[in-house]
């Protein structure tokens, strides 16, 4: 079959290939026209045409959540490039492998008054691990350079640990010529990595310091599923001198987590919580949501906090850190979990106590709860499917999550990276095309508007469902401290609106389902999981002014339990 006649595209086309790099998802334009002829003339690859260049690539980021492996984006030149960097800085904190290529004009016309012309060189690299600009000429030199970075480029993305790399590609016209001769394929250049092996004597040293101490803390924050960590932590847990306190997200299910950390900080006066305080705390995953616990660990510069992370820098999130340790979460906890004892301690022991009465109190108050944004997670999650997976946008919705303990090993996957609004819908289309499992998302209005691109395109399965609580504007504002005590909160912080979902669920396919009171939710929500033909939205309104108050009658009566 025909390829295009640029040299340098034929060779990416082969490393791709060679490396496994499968999926590649274009958005429109012609300066990026010989990558689309390229990699249509292999059968290969699965390439897909998202016109939105934001949307496209949170779409991909959706589909790496799932595969745990590359996914390619391609654009045009211009200003389509720069709509990728949302989704790019939400790889590099999220560690997710995207392979960025934009297509440019040649060097000699930048800044010229060119058409769809702006500086791309290394225009994301401070949200990449590697960025590398492919020489114009396709012979020589010019081409031995460009498969060395781009073969440095698929590295790059995948060790020691997983992130986002840029290969810009400048192309003189014409654009649009095949060939049948293409270029000899490249002898592949393969990387062999060795598993994380720590120093034994630092092992030991790590472990005799860990044995010692009868108040250890155990924070994970997000990541990906991995089935590999629940029975090294289940080890943790077990030890009455550990506390392990868990998110949603760290997608960790074993007995003895403590999965509420709000709630059960809330429920805690000064001395109380005094006894949280840790020696050792020892930290794995990405982003934590949890603010209290944020807080509370930055007054006690005395602990000692280990962070577990395959590559440098390592975060220092809690102003504590004393060790930095170079491996894989399950790689160390697999090294380390054979040198450590369980230790006499009555550390946890209370907070056990408390967590019981705050479940009990947690009841008491769904008993009585009035239709708000806190009735619609308690009466959703129970009825979560279990080959179901859960995104959620960020904001109110994520916090809400957080005070429900799910019960059953549902994977939740949120854009926590850079914690934006943008891009949460088409995260999850592109998760579920790439799982074909039933998809969840639950969305604020704000970001459903705001990424509602995010539906212009073919690929939204039927498995795809959209939650979409409507309560008038960002409901992050009228809860956290300050803005819902400005006068300016409705029109610049909440961005107050009247707007409905429904016509863009008929301008997009999907089916549309709604409710605004909690007897009708209640009745749809067996239709809303049932098998659908093709996606379908819920939008559930909610009233506006009363979720913040309800929110805080829920934290009060929590807290006169004690």
């Amino acid at each position: 079959m025909e390829t295009s006649s640029k040299r340098s595209v034929q060779l990416l086309v082969m490393i791709a290939k060679q490396r496994g790099i499968k999926n590649i998802v274009f958005s429109p334009g012609s300066r990026n026209a010989p990558l689309v002829i390229g990699f249509k003339s292999d059968t290969y690859f699965n390439c897909l045409n998202i016109p939105d260049e934001r949307a496209a690539a949170f779409f991909a980021l959706g589909m790496m959540q799932h595969l745990k492996e590359p996914v390619a984006i391609c654009c045009t030149s211009g200003s389509a490039a720069v709509n990728y960097y949302p989704a790019i800085a939400e790889a590099f904190y999220q560690k997710l492998p995207l392979v960025v290529f934009t297509a440019d004009r040649p060097l000699a016309w930048i800044d010229q008054a060119d058409g769809q012309t702006i500086r791309q060189q290394n225009v994301f690299q401070n949200h990449v691990k590697l960025s590398a600009n492919l020489m114009e000429d396709d012979d020589g030199e010019a081409l031995w350079y460009n498969k060395r970075a781009i073969n440095e480029a698929f590295d790059a993305a995948v060790w020691p640990e997983f992130g986002p790399v840029h290969l810009n590609l400048p192309f003189r016209e014409p654009l649009y010529q095949t060939t049948n001769n293409a270029v000899a394929a490249p002898k592949p250049i393969r990387t062999t990595t060795a598993k994380s092996e720590l120093n034994p004597f630092a092992l030991r040293r790590l472990a005799d310091t860990w044995n010692g101490s009868p108040r250890k803390m155990v924070i994970l924050g997000q990541m990906l599923p991995n089935h590999n960590l629940d029975p090294l932590v289940a080890q943790l847990t077990a030890d009455p001198s550990v506390m392990v306190f868990t998110e949603s997200t760290s997608n960790v299910q074993t007995p003895g987590m403590f999965q509420c950390i709000d709630r059960l900080l809330n429920t805690l006066d000064a001395e109380a919580q005094s006894g949280l305080k840790p020696d050792i705390l020892l930290t794995m995953g990405g982003a934590v949501i949890s603010k209290k616990i944020k807080a509370f660990l930055r007054q006690h510069h005395q602990t000692a906090h280990w962070h577990v992370q395959p590559a440098l820098p390592h975060p220092d999130t809690y102003q504590l850190l004393t060790e930095q340790i170079l491996a894989h979460p399950e790689d160390f906890l697999a090294q380390f979990t054979p040198l450590i004892q369980p230790k006499a301690s009555t550390y946890k022991e209370f907070l056990l106590d408390t967590d019981a009465k705050s479940d009990v109190g947690h009841q008491k108050f769904a008993n009585h709860a009035p239709w708000s944004d806190w009735k619609v997670y308690h009466h959703l999650l129970p009825l979560l499917p279990d080959d179901m997976a859960l995104q959620s946008a960020n904001s109110s919705v994520i916090r809400y999550l957080q005070l429900f303990k799910s019960g059953r090993n549902v994977p939740h996957y949120c854009n926590r990276g850079t914690s934006g609004i943008d891009g949460s819908t088409s995260t999850a289309a592109g998760f579920c095309y790439a799982s074909q499992k039933q998809t969840l998302l639950i969305t604020g209005d704000v970001s459903f508007f705001y990424d509602s691109n995010g539906l212009y395109h073919k690929y939204l399965d039927k498995n795809f469902k959209i939650l979409l609580i409507n309560n008038g504007g960002g409901g992050i504002f009228r809860i956290i401290d300050g803005p819902k005590d400005s006068i300016h909160l409705e029109e610049y912080f909440e961005a107050a609106q009247n707007l409905s979902a429904a016509p863009l669920a008929t301008a997009f396919g999907l089916n549309y389902l709604s409710a605004d009171n909690e007897a009708d939710y209640l009745q749809l929500l067996p239709k809303f999981f049932a098998p659908q033909n093709r996606p379908v939205l819920m939008e559930v309104f909610t009233p506006q002014k009363q979720n913040a108050s309800v929110l805080k009658q829920y934290f009060t009566e929590l807290k006169n339990e004690y």
